[in-house]
C-alpha cells in the first residue's frame, strides 16, 4: 500500500467514526425529546375526558389525602397510612395472602349486591380502592378494601367512628364540603380472611397527584391558593 492509499483509508476511517458519533447523538437526543414529550396520567374521571385543570375541578381533593390512581392508577379514598408515595403501578402480589389484600375483580358485587365494581383507582399500604356503582342510587361510589390483618382492622374500625362523626356534625359549617363523607361500611369475606371496607364520594385527585401532573414544576398558583384555603 502506498502513501496515496494510506492516506484514502485513513480518510475514510475518520469518516466512518465521524458518522458513527452523529448516530449516536442522534439517538440520545430524539430519547430526551420522547421523555419529554411524555404526557402525566389523568387520575380521575371528570378531567380524564377534558384534560385540563381548575381550582373547581379540585374543589375536594385536599379532603382526602387516601388512595387513588386509575390503573386502573391515586387517590379517591384513602388513609392518613396511605400518604407515603408507592412508585410501584401495582401492590406487591405477594401480599395477596392471609391478612393481606383482598382479590378484588371488575363486575363483582359487594355488600349483597348493593355496590358493583367498575374498575380500580388505586392502592396502598393499607388498602385498595375501587370505583364502583350504587345499585340503589345509580351513583358512583370510592369503594374501599382493607386488608385483613388484625391490626390493619382495628385501624380501620377507628377511621370509621371518626368519619361517622364527621358525617354526624354540622353540615352548615363552612369546611364540612371540604371533609369526604363515609357513606357506608360493612365487612366482606374472603379467601385471605374478613375485609373491613369503606364507601366514600368519589374525590378528585390528591396532592402528590396533582404535583406529578404538573412534572414536578409546581401546581399553578390558583389551585395552590384554593388548596391553602380549604386547609
Amino acid at each position: 500500500m502506498n502513501g496515496s492509499d494510506i492516506k484514502k483509508a485513513a480518510i475514510q476511517k475518520a469518516k466512518q467514526v465521524a458518522h458513527s458519533a452523529t448516530n449516536a447523538a442522534n439517538g440520545t437526543n430524539g430519547k430526551k425529546r420522547r421523555k419529554q414529550e411524555l404526557k402525566p396520567i389523568v387520575t380521575t374521571e371528570q378531567e380524564a375526558a377534558s384534560g385540563t385543570a381548575s381550582p373547581m375541578s379540585y374543589q375536594k381533593s385536599t379532603a382526602s389525602t387516601r388512595d387513588v390512581s386509575p390503573s386502573g392508577s391515586d387517590s379517591s379514598s384513602l388513609s392518613g397510612d396511605e400518604q407515603t408515595e408507592n412508585t410501584a403501578d401495582e401492590e406487591d402480589s405477594e401480599d395477596y395472602c392471609k391478612g393481606g389484600y383482598h382479590p378484588v375483580q371488575v363486575g363483582e358485587e359487594y355488600n349483597n349486591g348493593k355496590y358493583t365494581v367498575v374498575r380500580k383507582l388505586g392502592w396502598g399500604h393499607f388498602s385498595t380502592v375501587w370505583l364502583s356503582r350504587d345499585n340503589e342510587t345509580g351513583k358512583h361510589v370510592a369503594l374501599k378494601v382493607v386488608r385483613s390483618a388484625a391490626h390493619y382492622t382495628e385501624t380501620a374500625l377507628d377511621e370509621i367512628k371518626l368519619l361517622n362523626k364527621v358525617v354526624q356534625a354540622n353540615i352548615d359549617h363552612p369546611g364540612r364540603k371540604h371533609v369526604v363523607s363515609l357513606l357506608d361500611s360493612f365487612n366482606h369475606k374472603g379467601p385471605h380472611g374478613m375485609h373491613v371496607c369503606m364507601v366514600f364520594e368519589v374525590l378528585g385527585e390528591n396532592l402528590l397527584g396533582l404535583i406529578k401532573r404538573w412534572n414536578h414544576r409546581g401546581i399553578p398558583m390558583p389551585l395552590v391558593k384554593q388548596i391553602t384555603k380549604q386547609v
